[in-house]
């Protein structure tokens, strides 16, 4: 079973072709006097690859292309197309170079898939699939100076255009994505915080919100239940109490609303792994898994929420231990291009330090190399005296960053029944 599930993976990998694609280069290499250095193989269909490779051979001994020159099946070919083509060529070899990626990579996985002994294919899948995700990715941390800064003049020009827009995805707390420019890909991102003040709470509005956008994430909780989440998510949009969902007191027309919620949420991008304690290299390779399957959905993995950070480790050397767990999550953010959100406690030393409402950040429960290790620090926490009702309570997220505004506090309304925050502007 686990070999059949596999291969149907790499199906859905797989570009078979794209007619009009291969077409569109030709096109532009004989209309344009061009030539584009590729590898023939990156055609998939044999008359492209075979016209390629003869408007290639003409152009490298005459540095043009004529087209009375060309052979008689390329000239019939590039003659009786009408396709538009680009001026622009590049996203078009970008993408005929991708399919030839993935057919290689394919290619060589289902060389290796043959080779499986099935009386230990238990065992031998998992070491597979996890150098099938190292090749896939490989490409991604590449680095080319000239287009890196070319990208960045032009998020520039594009922040002049838009009005000086986030730079990263909203939290719907206005002052807090004031701060922050949005939550943002490659930075790790410490929600801290005493018990039962919100944390979790925190990270299920942040999901709720990023769902209903179709912006996909994971969450390795190892403190909560999957149902849990859910009751979060759905209060959150049904505006229900979550402690009410699924309880006897619940009543019809509050049923009614969570379940009208609930079939929009099951078809949005959410991954919950259920492993009671993580390791790096778990997480790691989860994200590359999903990445894999919700591609065919056109999803991708874009947020990590993990559940807290102390419960990964145990043991001696618990301090040393939660600072290679806080780099190590923090070098798969900027790795794996993610936000990571990593949920972590405080320590109770905060509630005898009369001090402490200004730094909380430096009541890190178990290591302060967590905080070292994050991009941004978020700590919620009670101010001395605040707004409180039944139903709502001052809560102030106090801001650190490692580049931007820093040591500054913003306020929140929050009603944690419906795991919803809002900005006291």
């Amino acid at each position: 079973m686990p070999k059949r599930k596999t291969y149907a993976m790499l199906e859905n990998m797989l570009t078979l072709k794209d007619r009009h694609c291969e077409l569109t280069v030709l096109l532009y290499m004989v209309h344009e006097n061009k030539y584009l250095e590729l590898d023939p193989q990156a055609f998939y269909c044999s008359d492209t690859r075979e016209a390629y490779i003869d408007i290639s051979t003409q152009y490298q001994r005459s540095g043009v292309v004529e087209v009375n020159a060309l052979q008689h099946s390329t000239r019939e070919l590039v003659l009786e197309c009408n396709l538009y083509f680009p001026r622009k060529i590049e996203a078009v070899v970008q993408r005929l170079t991708n399919y030839l990626s993935c057919r290689k990579v394919a290619h060589e996985a289902n060389l290796a898939l043959s080779e499986l002994n099935p009386a230990n294919v238990e065992e031998e899948l998992p070491k597979f699939t996890s150098a099938l995700s190292n090749i896939i990715i490989q490409k991604q941390s590449q680095y080319n100076h000239g287009k890196s800064v070319y990208d960045f003049i032009e998020y520039m020009r594009e922040q002049k255009k838009s009005g000086h827009q986030l730079k990263g995805i909203s939290s719907e707390i206005e002052k807090l994505d004031k701060i922050l420019s949005g939550f943002q890909k490659q930075k790790m991102y410490v929600l801290a915080g005493m018990e039962k003040l919100g944390k979790s709470r925190f990270a299920i509005h942040l999901t709720s919100r990023w769902l209903n956008k179709r912006i996909g994430g994971i969450w390795f909780s190892m403190e909560m239940q999957e149902g849990d989440i859910h009751e979060g998510i759905l209060a959150n949009r049904a505006i229900v109490n979550s402690s009410s969902i699924g309880s006897p007191g619940i009543r019809d027309d509050e049923i009614e609303k969570v379940i009208e919620n609930a079939h929009l949420y099951m078809n949005e991008p959410l991954h919950i792994d259920r492993t009671s304690s993580v390791t790096l290299e778990h997480i790691q390779e989860v994200i590359k898994q999903k990445r894999i399957e919700w591609k065919k959905d056109g999803h991708n993995v874009v947020f990590v929420v993990v559940d807290y950070i102390q419960r990964m480790v145990s043991g001696d050397y618990k301090a040393a231990s939660l600072e290679d767990a806080a780099k190590g999550l923090a070098d798969i953010a900027r790795d794996e291009d993610v936000i990571m959100i990593t949920i972590s406690q405080l320590s109770r030393a905060i509630l005898h330090d009369p001090k402490a409402i200004h730094h909380p950040h430096h009541f890190i429960k178990g290591s302060k190399g967590i905080a070292e290790a994050a991009d941004c620090m978020i700590v919620l926490f009670k101010p001395e005296e605040g707004y409180e009702s039944d139903d709502a309570k001052e809560i102030h997220a106090h801001i650190v960053q490692r580049q931007g505004i820093s040591e500054i506090a913003v306020k929140t309304i929050a009603q944690l029944q419906f795991c919803s925050f809002k900005g006291d502007d």
